[in-house]
């Protein structure tokens, strides 16, 4: 497992400041296995928020270039999703 501990994110007092595009783990295949018996809608739920987070990413540049008021409505929602789970999810209190 290998924590990619973010700078940016410790000043935002975002803690842990695990930064998620960056994070691994080398067991993820080994427990694939594990999930598909038990909680089937883990793995794919798992990846979809990976993409949303990702999608965040690359639309913050976006943002920060021509605001936000120039994004598509789906855009929109995709950010606020992304802000959701990383407020409420990834964040402790």
């Amino acid at each position: 497992v290998f924590w990619g501990l973010d700078k940016k994110l410790a000043q935002r007092k975002h803690f842990p400041s695990i930064n998620w595009l960056i994070s691994y783990s080398k067991y993820l295949r080994a427990l694939d296995e594990f999930y598909d018996k038990n909680f089937q809608e883990f793995v794919p739920l798992r990846t979809k928020v990976k993409e949303i987070l990702q999608e965040e990413e690359d639309l913050s540049e976006i943002v920060q270039l021509v605001g936000k008021a120039s994004l598509a409505e789906t855009d929109k929602i995709t950010l606020e999703v992304a802000k959701l789970l990383k407020d409420d999810f990834l964040q402790q209190n």
